[in-house]
């Protein structure tokens, strides 16, 4: 399970593809590693109580299908030209 996950979106001659440095997969689209790759989402908070405890409560989900659940936080664009 991640909490924050990158992908690589590559244009290349005019195609986007994403890939998947942590499992070596490239998908054509969101949409498609949505539907190969995720199960489920999840959502947490850090609860701090007493000193020096703490807890993460998680609240999960299954991906709802036709909706792509994937978010884009940051794109970077290099080009090597």
């Amino acid at each position: 399970m991640f909490s924050n996950h990158g992908l690589a979106a590559v244009t290349l001659n005019g195609v986007e593809t994403f890939y998947d440095p942590s499992y070596g997969k490239t998908y054509s689209s969101l949409a498609d590693m949505e539907q190969q790759a995720i199960d489920g989402y999840s959502t947490g908070i850090i609860v701090h109580g007493p000193p020096l405890w703490q807890r993460e409560l998680l609240h999960f989900r299954k991906k709802i299908s036709g909706s792509v659940g994937i978010k884009v936080a940051d794109r970077w664009t290099y080009d090597n030209n």
